[in-house]
């Protein structure tokens, strides 16, 4: 039968900065705050979390991947069992998660995951869907699940590559639930000199932390191959350059280390 959990929610001011250790909402359900403000459901990692720190998603645990049918079952089940490749797996530890096919029959389909089986290690997994399948399943098939990707949200990493989720509005304690900011004006650790209306992203010398994006350069070198049509080639990006994982923009900057406020964009 379909999940019927609610994934909308008017919340409260209140109710921003109550992390509690469960909660009745999927991960993932979308707030809204009275004055607009856009969250996420989200849990903290085993690490606690500290007011205006930007997070990233947990890592994937490559061992759950393209993982075989244990037995074959037919269109329509909403229950089906996997070889696991990998450690133990705890109840419903990938419940709001995904499941994929990657290969063989049904490969190319995707389903959320509303519980799984308390499995030993290189056990047969149960997984439960929230709905029925479309294509048979044969031991054949391939699958992988992958948490859902605010299950234990950690700190952003200081590389040129990462990306954030939102920003902690509230101190955190380990594996708690709490309101993960999306979007509209939120406090967060500057890192550098920030420019009123410019672009950010997460820092790439300080944890948690956001610097200035930087400006795009325009050039006018056009590459042409031998016959004059122009073409696509790799070349590095020119210093300067916007990067893709900028998440919104600088509404009030502060100085180095203090805390500004930036328009977040990610909902």
């Amino acid at each position: 039968m379909p999940s019927t959990r609610q994934i909308n929610y008017r919340m409260t001011e209140r109710e921003i900065y109550d992390p509690r250790p469960g909660s009745s909402l999927p991960l993932g359900a979308r707030g809204y705050s009275p004055n607009g403000r856009i969250f996420r459901m989200a849990r903290a990692s085993t690490v606690a979390l500290t007011v205006g720190q930007l997070v990233r998603k947990p890592e994937n645990e490559i061992r759950y991947a393209d993982m075989s049918v244990a037995t074959a079952v037919g269109a329509g089940n909403t229950k089906f069992t996997l070889t696991m490749n990998g450690p133990t797996i705890a109840l419903d530890d990938y419940r709001d998660g995904t499941v994929y096919f990657n290969d063989g029959p049904n490969q190319g389909h995707s389903y959320a995951i509303v519980g799984n089986s308390l499995t030993a290690a290189n056990g047969t997994l149960t997984i439960d869907i929230n709905t029925g399948l479309t294509i048979a399943l044969t031991t054949s098939s391939k699958a992988t699940i992958i948490k859902n990707r605010y299950d234990g949200v950690r700190v952003t990493e200081p590389s040129p590559v990462e990306r954030t989720l939102g920003v902690v509005p509230v101190a955190v304690t380990a594996s708690y639930y709490f309101w993960l900011q999306t979007g509209g004006p939120a406090i967060i650790l500057q890192d550098g000199n920030l420019f009123e209306n410019r672009d950010v992203i997460p820092s790439q010398r300080i944890r948690g932390a956001t610097q200035s994006a930087g400006s795009a350069i325009v050039s006018d070198t056009v590459i042409m191959d031998a016959l004059g049509n122009e073409k696509l080639t790799n070349v590095p990006a020119p210093a300067g350059a916007v990067p893709s994982n900028a998440f919104g923009y600088v509404l009030d900057p502060r100085v180095n280390t203090d805390y500004a406020l930036v328009q977040v964009e990610l909902d």
